[in-house]
């Protein structure tokens, strides 16, 4: 099983890998922007790029069948649904972090990345919110034309409400790290347990 836990800067992502790691240790656990490909493809700086970095992850999480893979980072649901490879994973699941505007902000700006803390971030972490719910909301955003390896049609007339467009959502702006983490934790094994009770999703 693949999950991918999404969001904008700030919402914590890479802040819970070491704290996930300790509490799933049967897990693989990766961070979306430290995969090999970046040193051919460069910094992930367009859709196009970012989808080369999804269909790798995916191709990792079939090369590492016998192990659950967890991947945080810049995972865009539609994106990888609609990614070459998607079609061989058993089973794959999403978890949107996500916080209010103001914390962060100043999240980005503690770290040190004041220069992407700005509209343009704002904006990016309102259309995934509504990506996330919503699979009809401007798919343009990603599905430039510009990748004819994507496949989109496996998803770009699914209406909000069906029942494969499924992500899991945190608010983590009070949240501390170890709390993050633990709803992943628990997101995880729910997901676990309705694969065990035969749910999978099936992409053509």
């Amino acid at each position: 099983m693949l999950f991918f836990t999404t969001g904008a800067s700030g919402a914590g992502k890479s802040t819970i890998i070491p704290i996930v790691r300790q509490l799933l240790p049967d897990f693989a656990v990766h961070d979306f922007d430290h995969h090999p490909i970046q040193y051919e493809i460069g910094f992930m700086s367009t859709p196009e790029l970012r989808q080369q970095a999804a269909e790798a992850w995916i191709q990792t999480a079939l090369a590492n069948d016998a192990q659950h893979t967890l991947v945080c980072g810049l995972g865009v649901m539609g994106e990888v649904l609609a990614c070459p490879s998607a079609t061989q994973l058993d089973h794959v699941a999403f978890c949107l972090l996500d916080c209010a505007d103001l914390e962060r902000l100043d999240r980005i700006r503690r770290r040190g990345d004041r220069e992407i803390a700005d509209m343009d971030m704002l904006c990016w972490s309102a259309w995934l919110r509504v990506h996330h719910v919503d699979p009809q909301f401007r798919q343009d955003v990603i599905n430039t034309g510009k990748n004819p390896a994507m496949v989109w049609n496996r998803w770009s007339g699914w209406d909000r409400g069906h029942p494969d467009w499924r992500c899991h959502y945190i608010d983590t702006t009070q949240l501390t790290p170890q709390q993050t983490a633990e709803q992943v934790v628990d997101w995880i094994h729910a997901e676990q347990a309705l694969y065990a009770g035969g749910y999978r999703l099936v992409l053509n």
